[in-house]
């Protein structure tokens, strides 16, 4: 769980801090990620709509990028 109270949580990069607006766990942002590489292959695979499923699979990076970098500096 993150304290967002804490002085090692006010020294993280901003980016960081933003894209944590409203998430207080870790599974929070693992269910976020799920969720896109579902809709991505939803629809590269199902609706043919492969500018859709590339920006689905972009946000997947991105996330799990956030990820690493929060595992790294013991955000959870």
């Amino acid at each position: 769980m993150i304290d967002k109270k804490l002085q090692s949580w006010k020294v993280l990069p901003w980016w960081l801090r933003v894209n944590m607006l409203g998430i207080r766990k870790k599974r929070t942002v693992l269910w976020c990620e799920f969720i896109m590489i579902f809709t991505g292959f939803t629809y590269g695979i199902l609706l043919q709509d492969s500018s859709t499923a590339a920006i689905m699979f972009f946000g997947v990076y991105v996330t799990s990028w956030l990820v690493r970098y929060g595992d790294k500096h013991h955000v959870w």
